[in-house]
């Protein structure tokens, strides 16, 4: 690994100079075809075509051709007025006589006016489709073409649309085709840009092409626009290939087209067909006058318009042929340039002569001059790469789009609840924080009857398993639903309900509404307790009983 491994940058490779661009060459074909149909479907008179008896009669955007007669729409009206005023005729009958006339002169007026516009805009387009062939395409390209194809397809659709209703139905003829197929053209032309990306094929996704990957030296013939696809030819001392390679995955996969012992390579011959490139022209001129013929005169022609189709689609091919002899005959290969990578072909189809002529000598093949041509490729696309990587960092990053501010939704106040105000009602006794007031009970039932708050500080005897809380803790649950939540007992000895509910928590809160499933309930408590008595024995439960009574 060292500087053999690094292309050579000044190397001897010869320059490649091709000076073509298909889409910019079928962009201009189309323009300028477009030009001359537009202009010879304007002049003439063969909109409507109609054969009454053994005369022939056309109708165009300004005259009306009868037999060899042509007159004008214009001069036609002005005749027939002047005629119906010198019969003493009304507005009206002056209107149904020569109204068909005078929208006749209308439509075609108005049409030419589009269509003309259409024609003056190709025109500039053809300028530019020009300029294209340098590779500076710009977008003017694109919308002096459309524009101008569309103008036409404008005053096509606005004739029509405004020619008179008639008995008789004539035909359209081939001058209104000639401007439909016009605007067509020039519609086709505007997108060359888009023409010239199929005809070039995918860009390249990685740097360096496919190759066979073996130990004998490798002549690349084609290689394809991205790169994924090599026709080479392999030689060593023992075989020659022709392979096909493809790339898939990581892995290239090697299909041989042509495989012999180098011992039986007898011969190599190269057609180069050049004849296409020098005659390109014509091929475009034959292909237009067909369709023009096609139209105009007989359906035949339609076969020297396919002919010159296929010579002008050839030559954009750029096709050339190879042959290998050997011992067993000869063996052709038809290279062309549709979606390739045109500089490596290009300079393949410049060295492959040399080469092959070397192998016959019984010398090695020389691959120096292709390798570093694909070095330079490869190295090109990294630099590409990375100058986008960058471009790409130092675009500024978008702005998020701030999010709208949620509205404020205004909470309806709770509604007031007719009760005592917390201020108005007596502060409870500190003792009183029993759940439920219970009535002193027959000393033949002690057992039932719930511990008052006040016996708290009552110690149990020594002897029992007690298993109540600490009596401290007691005190601070039961006080918060005595202020908040409980009344007190000496309102409900005045007269109010035993089960009259707590007064709602927005009478001593009202901006907060408190969650009511975390209040413990007073059953619960008085449940609880009732265990702790089978603890006292009777002489307590007595003492106590007499304390309450007192």
């Amino acid at each position: 690994m060292g500087e053999e491994d690094q292309p050579d940058q000044s190397s001897s490779a010869p320059a490649v100079i091709l000076a073509r661009n298909a889409g910019a060459q079928i962009g201009l074909a189309l323009v300028v075809m477009g030009l001359v149909l537009a202009t010879i479907g304007v002049l003439s008179d063969a909109w409507l075509v109609e054969r009454v008896g053994e005369t022939d009669v056309e109708g165009g955007l300004f005259s009306t051709t009868v037999g060899n007669e042509t007159q004008n729409h214009g001069d036609l009206y002005s005749n027939c007025t002047k005629m119906m005023d010198g019969l003493g005729a009304n507005e009206s009958s002056i209107e149904d006589v020569c109204g068909t006339l005078k929208s006749l002169h209308n439509a075609g007026f108005i049409g030419s006016i589009f269509i003309w516009s259409g024609i003056a805009t190709l025109f500039v387009a053809s300028f530019f489709q020009i300029k294209s062939f340098t590779g500076n395409r710009s977008r003017l390209t694109t919308i002096t073409s459309l524009l101008g194809g569309g103008l036409i397809g404008i005053g096509v659709i606005t004739w029509y649309l405004m020619l008179p209703e008639t008995t008789n139905n004539p035909d359209l003829g081939y001058a209104l085709w000639f401007c439909v197929t016009a605007s067509s053209f020039g519609i086709i032309a505007g997108y060359s840009g888009t023409l010239q990306s199929l005809l070039d094929g995918p860009p390249r996704m990685r740097a360096n092409g496919v190759r066979s990957g073996t130990d004998m030296g490798e002549f690349v013939l084609k290689e394809s626009s991205c790169g994924d696809n090599t026709l080479s030819i392999l030689c060593d001392d023992d075989l020659i290939r022709v392979v096909k390679i493809e790339r898939r995955g990581a892995i290239p996969s090697v299909s041989d087209l042509l495989a012999t012992r180098r011992d039986a390579y007898t011969g190599f011959s190269h057609q180069r067909m050049d004849w296409l490139d020098d005659m390109r022209g014509i091929w475009w001129v034959l292909a237009g006058a067909g369709l023009i013929s096609t139209f105009a005169i007989s359906p035949l022609f339609s076969l020297v318009f396919i002919i010159g189709s296929l010579l002008a689609l050839a030559q954009l091919m750029d096709p050339e042929r190879f042959v290998i002899s050997t011992n067993s005959g000869d063996h052709s290969f038809m290279i062309n340039r549709w979606r390739s990578n045109r500089e490596l072909t290009n300079l393949s189809m410049d060295l492959v002569d040399e080469a092959m002529i070397a192998v016959l000598r019984g010398e090695d093949l020389d691959t120096d001059k292709i390798d570093n041509r694909a070095g330079l490729i490869a190295e090109r696309f990294r630099t590409n790469a990375e100058e986008e990587q960058k471009e790409l960092a130092k675009a500024p990053e978008p702005k998020p789009e701030p999010e709208p501010e949620p509205e404020p939704v205004a909470v309806p106040a709770p509604a007031q609840v007719a009760a005592p105000t917390p201020a108005s009602e007596p502060a409870p006794p500190p003792a009183a924080v029993a759940p439920v007031a219970i009535p002193p009970p027959p000393a033949a039932a002690p057992a039932v009857q719930p511990p008052p708050p006040t016996v708290a500080p009552v110690a149990t005897p020594p002897p029992s398993p007690v298993t109540l809380p600490p009596p401290p803790t007691l005190p601070p649950i039961a006080a918060p639903p005595a202020s908040t939540m409980m009344p007190p007992p000496p309102p409900m000895a005045q007269g109010l309900p035993a089960m009259m509910p707590p007064p709602p928590p927005t009478m001593a809160q009202p901006m907060m509404t408190p969650t009511p499933a975390v209040l413990p309930p007073p059953p619960p408590m008085v449940v609880q307790a009732g265990p702790r008595e089978e603890n006292l024995s009777t002489d307590e439960k007595d003492g106590l009983m007499g304390d309450l009574m007192d």
